[in-house]
């Protein structure tokens, strides 16, 4: 808990005294950063401690308490006085409310118990303050980051932490490649108190916003440090730890872009759009997760000819449309290009899901441009390949296939299958028998043992939840199953093929 630096100001020693042996300050979270005797001298100790309570005694040798106070808060709004008297007047308790003064005490009426009370109501006061400032502070950068605002005088007085020159640092998360889902919130939000306590010798975290699915973090930077850019090193060691801890708290590791310099409340808005151009890249980047860069726009590719991603060119000659989809992910790989390769990936993904055929498919894991070019290639090489076994069977056939692969998972049946053919369930039966050498029944428990399988290689589920997933609701039936088709159970299977 941070101490808040409290001032006393009175004409009685005695009265400081008592104060200073009341309670144990420090272990209630403040600290007596110094004592005055008089309204001169509490001028001096305000400059120099920059105090956040005052402790004020009504009376003065030199100055009314009152009047001082009123003086005080029109320099500094944020301080919190609380006015001390002798006795109870109901001319001084007047004033104190009115030059806003959080609480008017009697000094022979004090206790441990009172003082206490109202040390908690100046940090409760002291805390909203604060939060009302970063919240007002936070939404004037959101609005200059957007909106590009002219900075007004009223602007730069609000934001005065940022007056002079500081660093910001974009953190996006790292996760797989997804079709339609890469603007999902799907990360953990981290609690910012640990990351704001973050620092490394000549700087530390100012504050963090939430910012087009990233993290942009602003950081103080010592003036002496910014000669030569000294600070680089120390920098490097800050974002490191920012990683580790974001890691730590979400378990997503998380991709740092910083420009090579230094920026301003005039720049920010065009430096932080440098970085936000970067923000995908570190899917080309798999052995890195810190990248600094130049403050210059970043060289916008030509867009790439994808008018081979199509159904004829896909089924006329596969093998031609896998090695122009390959030439195409490298090539927009190697000029960086994190925009074209997904428009590209998704572009086959919509080709892909415009088949109405199940087809081996592979769990949505990979990150990096090479392993998701990789795994859209084989996936585009298994769903030809079932296509073409698909297209070995009559229409019927094929149908009912395909409504296993949709429904198994449920409690698909002949019958349903027949309802919705409009056909005799014998006929069709006899008629899938003859074209696949198996019956429906011994089909549907294949197919439901393939997708086990899957299940028990890359998941930590158990084998009754496993179970449940593939349709057979029956724990001890489904490993009864499973053994007679692959001659191992489960568990035995999960051993020897886990690859999670």
């Amino acid at each position: 808990m941070e101490l808040l630096k409290v001032l006393l100001v009175d004409d009685e020693n005695l009265v400081i005294e008592d104060l200073l042996t009341l309670i144990d300050w420090e272990s209630n979270g403040f600290s007596v950063a110094g004592y005055a005797y008089n309204g001169s001298q509490s001028l001096k100790l305000i400059q120099k401690i920059n105090p956040d309570i005052i402790f004020m005694d009504v009376s003065l040798p030199d100055i009314d308490g009152i009047r001082l106070s009123k003086k005080l808060l029109e320099i500094s709004p944020d301080i919190i006085i609380i006015i001390l008297s002798g006795y109870m007047d109901f001319t001084y308790a007047q004033g104190a409310v009115e030059i806003g003064a959080l609480s008017y005490l009697v000094k022979h009426q004090m206790t441990p118990e009172r003082l206490i009370d109202v040390l908690h109501s100046a940090r409760e006061t002291h805390e909203k303050r604060q939060l009302s400032q970063i919240l007002s502070s936070r939404q004037l950068l959101r609005d200059i980051l957007e909106q590009n605002i002219p900075l007004s005088a009223d602007i730069l007085n609000h934001l005065t932490q940022y007056k002079d020159s500081f660093l910001i640092l974009q953190l996006s998360p790292i996760t797989p490649y997804q079709y339609e889902a890469k603007d999902e919130a799907f990360v953990v939000q981290p609690h910012f108190s640990s990351l704001l306590k973050i620092k490394e010798n000549e700087m530390h975290v100012l504050d963090i916003l939430i910012y087009h699915s990233s993290f942009l973090v602003f950081i103080y930077l010592n003036p002496d440090a910014k000669a030569g850019k000294r600070y680089l090193s120390s920098l490097n060691i800050l974002i490191k730890k920012l990683l580790d801890e974001l890691k730590n708290t979400t378990l997503v590791p998380f991709f740092a872009v910083h420009l090579d310099c230094e920026t301003t409340l005039t720049s920010l808005h065009d430096d932080c759009g440098y970085l936000e151009a970067y923000r995908e890249d570190y899917i080309f980047y798999p052995n890195k997760n810190i990248l600094t860069i130049g403050r210059r726009i970043k060289e916008k590719p030509s867009s790439p000819d994808l008018t081979f991603i199509n159904k004829e060119t896909f089924l006329s000659n596969n093998l031609t449309f896998c090695q122009q989809l390959t030439h195409c992910l490298e090539s927009l790989a190697h000029r960086k290009d994190a925009m074209g390769f997904y428009n590209c990936c998704d572009l086959t993904r919509k080709l892909m899901n415009d088949f109405p055929i199940d087809y081996k498919r592979y769990p949505s894991e990979c990150i990096y441009s090479h392993d998701i070019s990789r795994q859209l290639i084989e996936e585009c090489m298994n769903l030809y390949e079932s296509y073409q076994v698909l297209r070995q069977y009559s229409p019927s056939t094929s149908y009912i296939i395909q409504y296993i692969h949709k429904n198994y998972n449920q409690n698909p049946s002949l019958a349903e299958a027949s309802s919705i053919l409009s056909s005799n369930p014998m006929y069709l039966g006899q008629k899938f028998r003859k074209e696949t050498g198996k019956i429906f029944h011994d089909y549907l428990n294949e197919y439901r043992i393939d997708k086990a399988k899957e299940l028990l290689q890359g998941t930590n589920l158990k084998i009754f939840e496993i179970s449940d997933l593939v349709g057979i609701n029956n724990s001890q039936y489904f490993s009864k199953i499973f053994k007679e088709l692959t001659n191992v159970t489960p568990n035995e299977y999960r051993l020897k093929h886990f690859s999670l």
